[in-house]
């Protein structure tokens, strides 16, 4: 049964919120007990990686899943978001990599799952709180030109690789079990149709408050697809051992039960909650 959003997000349902997806095709209920990174470090977990195109709900299921097995939900776009908010404190151009190198330099990342708040995934930047800042208005309109940049991207793998090497974490993106983490134990590539994730996209926005049509979320995904697939440094794509998942007629939970049920296949069950 879908959890209840909290206060002040909870809009007439969608078709995707009765099937579980929630409000806006995103929540999925309450955020992960609260567990130290450093805990974690210390606990032979498995890391899952969860790669997938827009809409596709590898959001909603990395948090669930996170959720129940009480590791860390890591979106990997978190870390670019941290690199624009230390562009945009420097006064750095961000579409210019000489300007933004510096600024991220000293960059010293770390991640701890919420227990309230708006966020699943607190972020601290040598140890200031900046979870905030990481989604204010300001860093949503620099952190495309930050990420596009092959400079930065190369820089914040080595941060991705030590933050996901202490295992214990789902891994949210769309290189993750390609290029930053392919010694996974676990890689899952989610996928819908592109019909499905417009809507669940356009469901998204339209609680957002914003107005706009499905046809043009419909072509915004589209491009979207064609950019992150054929773009030349760490194009989207599927690991060669991934396990493929259609998550166009099943709910959170039912995708979320058969990662659940690979990883008891697997051995790979053992250790946290949700076992």
């Amino acid at each position: 049964m879908p959890l209840a959003p909290p206060a002040g997000l909870n809009p007439a349902p969608s078709e995707c919120e009765r099937r579980g997806w929630g409000v806006g095709c995103f929540y999925t209920g309450r955020p992960s007990p609260k567990v130290s990174v450093g805990l974690v470090r210390h606990m032979p977990a498995p890391v899952i990686t969860i790669d997938g195109p827009v809409g596709s709900g590898k959001s909603t299921v990395g948090q669930l899943l996170a959720e129940r097995r009480g590791y860390l939900s890591l979106d990997s776009g978190l870390f670019y978001r941290a690199a624009a908010l230390a562009a945009l404190r420097a006064g750095a151009d961000p579409a210019n990599a000489d300007e933004v190198l510096p600024a991220i330099a000293k960059l010293n990342l770390e991640f701890r799952p919420e227990t309230d708040g708006a966020y699943y995934t607190g972020v601290l930047s040598g140890g200031e709180d900046v979870t905030e800042g990481v989604y204010s208005a300001a860093v949503e309109a620099i952190v495309s030109d930050v990420s596009r940049l092959p400079e930065v991207r190369a820089h914040l793998l080595g941060e991705q690789r030590r933050v996901i090497g202490q295992g214990g974490v789902v891994a949210i993106g769309r290189d993750i079990g390609t290029v930053v983490w392919p010694e996974a134990e676990l890689k899952v590539y989610l996928d819908a149709p592109l019909e499905t994730r417009a809507l669940r996209k356009w469901e998204q926005r339209r609680a957002d408050g914003e107005c706009i049509d499905l046809a043009s979320v419909r072509q915004l995904l589209e491009t979207r697809d064609r950019i992150d697939s054929t773009r030349a440094d760490a194009p989207l794509a599927a690991a060669n051992d991934a396990v493929r998942i259609d998550s166009a007629d099943s709910s959170p939970a039912d995708v979320v039960a058969q990662i659940e049920a690979i990883l008891r296949a697997r051995g790979l069950a053992g250790g946290c909650c949700g076992a």
